[in-house]
C-alpha cells in the first residue's frame, strides 16, 4: 500500500469514527521478551512461569519444541488481573 492510499484510508476510518479518541495502540501479540517488558518481568523469568505452567497463556508459532512463543496482549492482560485479585490484601 502507498503513502497515499494509506493517508486515504486513514482519512475514511477518521470520517467513519468521528468522535471516536484513540488514545493508544498496542500490538495484538508479543514476543518472549516484549511480553515479559509488558509484564515487568524479565525474559527468564517469563521462561520459568512458562516452564513451570504458572504463567499467562502462550501460543507456540509452529509445532516443533523450539518454534517461537507469542503471547496475545489480551491474555497478558488478562493474567496480570488475575494474579492482583489472588494477590492477599494488607489491612491498614
Amino acid at each position: 500500500m502507498n503513502t497515499e492510499a494509506t493517508l486515504s484510508a486513514l482519512q475514511q476510518f477518521a470520517k467513519a469514527n468521528e468522535g471516536v479518541i484513540v488514545t493508544e495502540l498496542k500490538p495484538v501479540r508479543l514476543r518472549n521478551a516484549p511480553a515479559a517488558e509488558y509484564l515487568g518481568m524479565t525474559p527468564r523469568a517469563l521462561d520459568t512461569l512458562r516452564f513451570r505452567k504458572g504463567g499467562p497463556r502462550y501460543h507456540r508459532g509452529g509445532t516443533a519444541h523450539n518454534s517461537p512463543v507469542y503471547y496475545f496482549v489480551a491474555d497478558l492482560d488478562a493474567w496480570m488481573a488475575e494474579q492482583s485479585e489472588q494477590a492477599p490484601q494488607i489491612e491498614r
